[in-house]
């Protein structure tokens, strides 16, 4: 576990997110801790569409927000009913 945390935050250092991914990838079997969970999300903020990762513990995370919550956009669209199927659909996505 130690060596893939490692290489991961290696990665994150190096702004290498790919990396960081691939060898999260690798990591069969093995379950990631916090501290590898946060040197992925580390390097991934420095990719587009990702938050940037701003504070870490074990027990918490704390990234940049993207945008306004899913609430927020369901009452904003659907004025507080429902979202249609295709809207659900890419929800997943």
């Amino acid at each position: 576990m130690v060596s893939f945390s490692t290489a991961i935050a290696a990665c994150a250092a190096a702004g290498d997110w790919r990396g960081a991914v691939r060898t999260l990838e690798g990591m069969q079997g093995v379950p990631p801790n916090a501290f590898t969970m946060a040197a992925v999300l580390r390097a991934l903020g420095g990719a587009e569409g990702f938050p940037a990762l701003l504070h870490h513990e074990p027990a918490m995370l704390v990234m940049e927000r993207l945008g306004p919550s899913l609430e927020a956009q369901w009452e904003a669209v659907t004025a507080g009913t429902h979202f249609s199927g295709p809207t659900v659909l890419r929800l997943g996505r």
